[in-house]
C-alpha cells in the first residue's frame, strides 16, 4: 500500500467546534446556576451566557495551529521546533473529524478538532483524512506481551 501523501491542514477555527466549544460550558453554567440560586431560572440563563461567552473569548485568544502529515511524520504546528508526533482519527463525521495528537514528549494526549471549511481545497481535505484513516505514522514498535489499545 502507498503512503499518504503530503499535506497541510489548519485546526478548527469556527462553525461547528466553535459552537460546541461554547455549548457545553453554558449548559455547565446553566446546571450549576439553576441548582444553587433561589430564582432558578434567571440564575440559569445568566450563568449559561456568561459561560458562553467567556468560552467564546478564550477560543478567538487561543494560537492558531496547523497539522502537517510530510509523508513520513506527523507535526503539530509547522514552526520550527514543534513537537512531532502521532495522530490517530477518532471520529469522521464527512466535513468535521475529531484526532487524537500524541507527542513523545508529553504523557498527555490532545484532541484536535479539523473542519473541512478551515482549509483551502477538497483535495487537501482528502489527503488528511487518507492520512488519518491509513494511520499514518502508527506506533509500530509494540512488543509482543504489550497492547495499545484505541477506542474510535
Amino acid at each position: 500500500m502507498r503512503a499518504a501523501p503530503p499535506t497541510t491542514w489548519p485546526l478548527a477555527r469556527q462553525g461547528f467546534w466553535r459552537l460546541a466549544h461554547a455549548t457545553v460550558p453554558a449548559l455547565a453554567g446553566a446546571s450549576l446556576g439553576g441548582a444553587l440560586a433561589p430564582w432558578p431560572l434567571p440564575a440559569a440563563l445568566g450563568a449559561a451566557a456568561l459561560a458562553a461567552v467567556l468560552a467564546d473569548r478564550l477560543w478567538q485568544r487561543r494560537q492558531p495551529a496547523v497539522l502537517t502529515w510530510d509523508g513520513v511524520q506527523w507535526q503539530l504546528d509547522a514552526r520550527e521546533g514543534s513537537p512531532r508526533g502521532r495522530a490517530s482519527l477518532i471520529w469522521d463525521g464527512g466535513r468535521w473529524l475529531m484526532a487524537r495528537w500524541h507527542d513523545g514528549a508529553s504523557l498527555a494526549d490532545r484532541w484536535l478538532l479539523l473542519d473541512r471549511t478551515d482549509g483551502a481545497s477538497a483535495a487537501g481535505w482528502h489527503a488528511l483524512r487518507v492520512a488519518l484513516v491509513q494511520g499514518a505514522g502508527a506506533r509500530s514498535d509494540v512488543s509482543p506481551g504489550t497492547s495499545c489499545v484505541e477506542v474510535a
